[in-house]
């Protein structure tokens, strides 16, 4: 069970990292979801990918309490919507804009209603 673990871990990993240039990709689910596997699959995995500098600035304070400090908020949001708009502008297809824009609307209010703000 352990070796499909990895597997899955180093599946969902890939795609987060592919989520840091491509525009409708979140990366940050499919990092926790890596993680989740990957504390499954072997201890060592697990001190690896908790000793990145990607997993340390986007998922580690929010496994820890979770909660965001408004600046982390604004700052992730920022650069998704980025990454989005830039999406929304260059795709033709109507129905792929109508998706973009619904990831935008869910993405908002995750952020805002369902992740508690915390000081920075």
């Amino acid at each position: 069970m352990k070796i499909i673990y990895g597997i899955l871990c180093l599946i969902f990993m890939g795609i987060g990292f592919l989520g840091l240039a491509l525009p409708i990709l979140p990366t940050t689910p499919f990092l926790l979801i890596a993680s989740y596997f990957g504390v499954r699959s072997s201890a060592r995995f697990e001190r690896w990918f908790k000793s990145t500098n990607l997993y340390q600035k986007h998922v580690a304070t929010f496994i820890e309490t979770r909660s965001m400090s408004r600046p982390v908020k604004r700052r992730i949001l920022a650069f998704a919507s980025s990454m989005l708009i830039v999406g929304f502008i260059m795709t033709p297809a109507v129905w792929a804009k109508i998706l973009i824009i619904c990831v935008m609307i869910v993405k908002y209010v995750y952020f805002y209603f369902f992740i508690e703000t915390v000081p920075a």
